[in-house]
């Protein structure tokens, strides 16, 4: 499994920004906090990479028992941009050398890229260094991922997002 910072504006403002802004008069802002913490799927380009990929895991899914997982890495900056959040992707081996690469420089295939967006986008400059925290949580046939993104010094908050804030709840 790899991780990456990723700039991406249209597909944030397309998902998360426009609830933001009110259209129609209306406040969506918990509609928009909801996308803020769901996990999505894209297929995202080298280009809109902001820091080279971490293998943050490595699991032998013939040995593989649960779904849990706790992640952590530290992810620097290649280039100056504006981190809109974090995204995954995996490379699968197979007997005989066969590998199947799901990553931005690899042609496309149905397995999209994992996106994690962060609340508020940020910028970010080269060399800073994120310490980046990702978590999956069985709880039944569902899956919650929970990450968190921390930029170094004191006047720069975390951010996070959980999947299980990413849904309505009816009363």
């Amino acid at each position: 499994l790899f991780l990456a910072l990723v700039e991406e504006e249209e597909l944030y403002e397309k998902r998360i920004g426009r609830w933001r802004r009110h259209p129609y008069g209306l406040d969506y802002a918990d509609f928009a906090a909801a996308q803020a913490n769901d996990a999505q799927t894209y297929w995202f380009l080298v280009n809109d990479l902001l820091s080279h990929a971490s293998q943050v895991a490595q699991i032998d899914m013939r040995k593989a028992v649960t779904s849990r997982l706790h992640l952590e890495t530290r992810l620097s900056a290649y280039r100056n941009g504006t981190c809109h959040g974090l995204i995954g992707w995996f490379r699968a081996e197979f007997p005989g050398g066969i590998a199947l690469d799901t990553g931005p420089a690899q042609p496309w295939t149905h397995w999209d890229h994992a996106f994690f967006p962060v609340p508020k986008p940020f910028a970010i400059d080269v060399g800073e260094e994120i310490a980046v925290q990702l978590d999956a949580e069985p709880e039944g046939p569902v899956v919650h991922f929970s990450w968190q993104v921390k930029l170094a010094g004191p006047d720069r908050p975390a951010q996070a997002g959980d999947t299980r804030r990413a849904r309505f709840c009816g009363r």
